[in-house]
């Protein structure tokens, strides 16, 4: 019996074997014996945790700091587009008030 396996996504998993991590670069299952298999994710969760840390990251800050950008220069944009659409209606209404003054 093979401790490792390794399974594309919609494939059958053998009967001994358990759900272990997930290969997000392959695109396929790890699977070990059942009891291993906790153990083992548990602990390979644990050590990322322990190497990464759960704190915010500097890429993570950059990424906030780029959506605020975004929204802000999005909310600018549609105030300016409002503001345009209420010059253009008064200048609309300005003109058809003296087209309709300057007809006899």
């Amino acid at each position: 019996m093979k401790v490792f396996t390794r399974r594309e996504e919609g494939q059958k998993i053998p009967f001994p074997y358990g759900f272990a991590w997930r290969r997000y670069d392959r695109d396929e299952l790890v699977l070990l014996p059942i009891p291993f298999n906790i153990i083992a994710g548990t602990l390979r969760l644990w050590c990322f945790f322990l190497l990464k840390g759960v704190r915010d990251r500097e890429l993570d800050k950059a990424f906030a700091a780029g959506e605020d950008r975004g929204y802000e220069a999005g909310r600018k944009s549609a105030a300016l587009y409002e503001i345009g659409k209420h010059d253009g209606i008064r200048e609309e209404k300005h003109r058809w008030e003296k087209a309709a003054r300057s007809k006899p």
